[in-house]
């Protein structure tokens, strides 16, 4: 029968109560006698269920035994099952059983919630990291688009070169027999003797 572990005796020191007591009970048929020892072998498994108080190891679950239940717990020899959480030993007898896993230290419980805080921080650190290294980089494009701006306005207002000798400088006019001041650049103004 389950009961709940704080109306037993406490686990022994080191140790955390890993889910419901049990209370074995035994009779003989018809009479109703109680079985105050076991001949023969027996032995029982207990499923624990996880924990949220940090422990030192979690496939460290050991069978517990105490003949009234508020008598001290013997320890008994357990072999754990951590991935169907089942921890199992030869019973002595009726009585009480309790599973229980040795409880982490405090060196380890600081640790692990430091390792946890960790985990949970890193990432927001990321998000953070690349929120910053995104804006960087935006702010750095506007900032050259809006310079490219300005030099394409700074050379539109630039004044533009001119001719100062005016147009046709530079240039002398030919003549020929079929169309007179017709030009070409280049060519001097020679008449052909006959």
């Amino acid at each position: 029968m389950p009961l709940d572990p704080a109306t037993v005796a406490p686990a022994p020191a080191g140790l955390l109560a890993a889910g419901n007591a049990y209370r074995f009970t035994a009779s003989y048929q018809p009479t109703d006698r109680q079985v105050d020892k076991l001949s023969g072998e027996a032995s029982a498994s207990v499923v624990y269920p996880l924990l949220s108080t940090p422990v030192a190891n979690q496939s460290g679950h050991v069978l517990l035994y105490s003949k009234d239940g508020k008598a001290a717990w013997t320890r008994l020899a357990s072999t754990d099952a951590p991935a169907v959480h089942q921890v199992t030993a030869r019973l002595p007898g009726p009585g009480y059983y309790l599973a229980a896993v040795p409880r982490a230290s405090a060196a380890a419980t600081t640790g692990r919630a430091l390792l946890n805080l960790l985990r949970a921080a890193v990432p927001f650190v990321v998000l953070v990291a690349a929120f910053a290294a995104t804006r960087v980089v935006l702010r750095r494009r506007r900032r050259a688009e809006a310079q490219r701006r300005m030099d394409a306005k700074r050379r539109a207002d630039r004044p533009k070169p001119t001719n100062q000798a005016g147009p046709g400088a530079g240039t002398t006019m030919t003549t020929s027999k079929r169309g007179r001041g017709r030009g070409r650049p280049g060519t001097t103004n020679r008449k052909r003797r006959r």
